[in-house]
């Protein structure tokens, strides 16, 4: 979910949220694994799920500038292939029921910005090439089409061309 905040946030921090959240999870997640544990393994994780939470809170960080996103608090705007997995995916340590892990965002280079110009192109060339009803996608703007005439109506309009020139430039 898109959310705006006053400081940034980087791998590390990221890293450092799924530590505390792994150590919770070990914690809450299974009640025949915790009853095989010993008292001090239990204590050792409450100590290191503290210590990182704590060295969390105190980190020094930037201030940034609040920017607001035009798809604000909604779920599931980045394309998986640019989510960062963890190792840990679908263990213990990453339980969906209590609290799964923080995925990063890969932003190397400029391919988000070059898988989304080939996807306009390519849509271009259907709104104008095709005269057979197919469904089509606007990633940009998350919108279904259903005819030829419908996308060309669609990446013609002002909302389309202004979010198109807003990721651009």
């Amino acid at each position: 979910m898109e959310l705006v905040f006053d400081t940034t946030f980087d791998c590390e921090d990221i890293s450092a949220i799924n530590k505390v959240r792994m150590g919770i999870n070990l914690l809450l997640g299974s009640e025949e694994k915790l009853a095989q544990w010993a008292p001090d393994q239990i204590m050792n994780i409450q100590k290191r799920v503290n210590k990182h939470l704590q060295e969390l809170i105190s980190r020094n960080r930037k201030s940034r500038e609040l920017q607001e996103f035009r798809r604000s608090h909604r779920w599931q705007q980045v394309p998986q292939e640019y989510q960062l997995c963890s190792c840990l995916e679908g263990t213990e340590a990453d339980s969906y029921h209590v609290l799964p892990l923080h995925k990063a965002v890969s932003l190397c280079g400029d391919t988000f910005l070059e898988k989304m110009r080939e996807h306009l192109i390519d849509l271009q060339t259907k709104a104008s090439r095709s005269l057979q009803r197919e469904v089509n996608r606007c990633n940009l703007c998350d919108i279904t089409l259903h005819c030829p005439r419908d996308l060309l109506l669609h990446l013609e309009s002002e909302l389309h061309l202004e979010r198109e020139k807003e990721l651009f430039n």
